[in-house]
């Protein structure tokens, strides 16, 4: 099977062509295992669907924003929200505001889930609200447009997900409604993701001296239960723990240089995503045209402006939200 080659997240002027396009065939084929493998890189040109973004200065005027766009765009639609929380809270607000919506996360019982995606899927519910775990089977050809309530944790997932609209290859909608605040929830998810080094080390000394459980490790070192899962997950992938019995045990002696090494390497992982975050920042942020710039940051040529996204449709429109971020 031919291997869809992903493009490095890097700006044009971080590398030459060539290396922008070596590094993650090297990275991909050591992933999966691959000696060889044919790449074929479709690029990220999809004609049919334009892609926007709408800048408001608070909730009310967001929600506002929202309606607008559920109320003139005619098709099935999906609406994503970050959390699970704000999925519940959209679904109740489109309700009140008299607009039939579905709703889909991972705390749903899995029967009102395949519901709520066969609902969808048959054209019974127009609008779907969802966090990113709708997404996986979603092949309905005629979605007319991708609404994101919160940004995403990086182009790559935005990319992926607003692809979901337009596969028909009639006009869809790739609409992304911003604020500067949003940029809080994605930097709290990869506070959570990414522990700092001095709590890991905490947890790994605690684990070397027995077994013990998350609650355990929780009391003994002052850290958070959900951080300190994070942290056994980290230790245990690199093969120096091991879960048993829900228990914690260490199963290898990690020797300084090698404990450096393997954090090292997870700070490295967050530098990487916090730049995928502020390329997301950036591609919010930008007056240029918007096809352009994704083009940019896949490692593809610039190219002619789309003269379909909302920059190149309305330029001087789209300068002025600018004032709105200091608001």
């Amino acid at each position: 099977m031919p291997l869809r080659q992903a493009q490095r997240p890097v700006r044009p002027q971080d590398a030459e062509a060539g290396q922008v396009r070596q590094v993650p065939r090297q990275r991909a084929f050591k992933q999966l295992g691959m000696a060889r493998a044919e790449i074929v890189n479709l690029g990220i040109e999809r004609p049919n669907l334009r892609y926007e973004v709408l800048r408001t200065v608070n909730k009310d005027l967001k929600q506002q924003s929202l309606l607008r766009v559920l109320r003139e765009q005619k098709g099935s639609g999906i609406v994503y929200a970050a959390t699970i929380r704000k999925v519940e809270e959209l679904h109740a607000f489109l309700g009140a505001s008299g607009v039939r919506a579905g709703r889909y996360h991972g705390k749903l019982p899995k029967r009102e889930r395949e519901e709520m995606q066969e609902e969808f899927m048959n054209g019974r519910t127009r609008v779907m609200v969802a966090t990113s775990a709708f997404g996986m089977g979603i092949d309905k050809p005629d979605i007319r447009f991708v609404v994101h309530w919160n940004f995403p944790d990086s182009l790559e997932t935005y990319v992926q997900e607003v692809g979901r609209a337009g596969r028909d290859g009639k006009p869809a909608r790739a609409i992304l409604l911003y604020r500067l605040e949003d940029k809080r929830v994605q930097s709290f998810f990869l506070g959570g993701k990414y522990p700092r080094r001095a709590e890991t080390l905490l947890v790994w000394e605690a684990i070397v001296k027995g077994p013990t459980s998350a609650r355990d490790l929780a009391r003994k070192t002052g850290i958070a239960e959900k951080r300190v899962k994070v942290i056994t997950a980290q230790l245990v992938g690199a093969g120096a723990a091991e879960r048993q019995r829900r228990q914690i045990v260490a199963v290898r002696s990690l020797r300084p240089k090698q404990l450096d090494r393997l954090l090292s390497e997870y700070e490295e992982r967050h530098r990487s995503d916090q730049d995928r975050l502020e390329e997301m920042m950036h591609y919010a942020q930008s007056v240029n045209c918007r096809v352009r710039t994704l083009r940019e940051y896949f490692g593809e040529e610039a190219g002619e402006a789309c003269g379909r996204c909302d920059n190149c449709r309305h330029p001087f429109v789209a300068a002025e939200p600018s004032r709105e971020a200091h608001a």
